[in-house]
């Protein structure tokens, strides 16, 4: 980086003079750099694949450090047809793994507003569209012609899997979000749902009055194992109860504020009007009182 101009050594020979480039930037703030339509070439495979990249490079003089975050702009899309509807399907690859499961994916109905509304999610093994469920594989291949940018071939096949019973107890749930064999959202008829064997973790639950609880961590553990042609039962929901732990730090009490529900998962409101109030008393009488701040 030089007077906000990026060099990349792209193919990694130590020569700058035949890479692309330089991208100039722009500074975001102080600290930080933003280059835009960076453009380069990796190979992945034996096939050469062309990336466009916005890069935001952070130069911390105070701890001699950079950090760099990028973020691909390319990809590649289509139309692919599940039954008797035609669905577009974006394709994000990424410079540091190969095309295939959990490559960032985008699929909607071709009616549906552009991609640019949605957030990719990890390709999963599986779709299920209308109660139908589709295998689903993506590879890379070589173009059809040298001067054309690669390709990349998505099969979906029908799919028969053995299925099981996810049966929801509990008070106020309007919808929920599994992920496992496949990611299901289901916001009707929650509490039985049809599900392919394996095992899910818990993502999202949305309760009554703006209540909700998510998490979107592929690290998470799974916490649910559905069997073939047998149910399984799992407690969510409300009622929803506010929990306030005190801890005293020399001439100081900590209060800290979470709302859990019965499945002792914890909620949050949607509406972040009305933080919670907490007010202490000695003998009877009010000596504080206050907010907690969210987060």
């Amino acid at each position: 980086i030089e007077n906000e101009l990026l060099y990349i050594d792209a193919n990694r020979n130590l020569d700058l003079t035949d890479d692309p480039g330089p991208f100039r930037g722009y500074s975001q703030f102080p600290a930080g750099i933003v280059f835009e339509n960076v453009h380069i070439e990796l190979e992945q495979e034996g096939i050469a694949i062309p990336y466009n990249l916005s890069m935001h490079i952070y130069v911390l003089d105070s701890i001699d450090r950079i950090t760099v975050r990028s973020f691909v702009r390319s990809g590649w899309k289509g139309r692919v047809e599940l039954g008797n509807e035609t669905f577009r399907m974006a394709v994000i690859g990424t410079p540091d793994s190969t095309i295939g499961l959990d490559t960032p994916f985008i699929i909607e109905p071709d009616d549906a507003p552009t991609f640019e509304r949605y957030s990719p999610l990890p390709a999963p093994a599986m779709l299920m569209f209308d109660d139908q469920y589709w295998e689903l594989s993506l590879a890379l291949a070589a173009p059809l012609d040298h001067d054309e940018p690669p390709l990349v071939q998505a099969d979906l096949t029908r799919a028969d899997p053995p299925m099981g019973t996810l049966s929801i107890d509990g008070m106020h749930v309007t919808g929920i979000v599994v992920d496992g064999p496949v990611r299901v959202s289901v916001d009707d008829d929650i509490h039985a749902i049809r599900l392919p064997v394996g095992a899910y973790r818990i993502i999202g639950v949305v309760l009554e009055e703006g209540w909700y609880f998510r998490q979107d961590c592929q690290c998470c553990p799974p916490q649910v194992l559905v069997s073939a042609d047998e149910e399984t039962r799992i407690q969510l929901g409300g009622p929803v109860r506010e929990v306030i732990t005190a801890t005293v730090r020399g001439r100081y009490i900590r209060l800290s504020y979470t709302s859990k529900g019965a499945d002792g998962l914890e909620y949050e409101k949607a509406s972040r009007s009305g933080p919670p109030r907490f007010v202490i008393t000695k003998d009877d009488k009010e000596i504080a009182a206050g907010t907690f701040e969210y987060g």
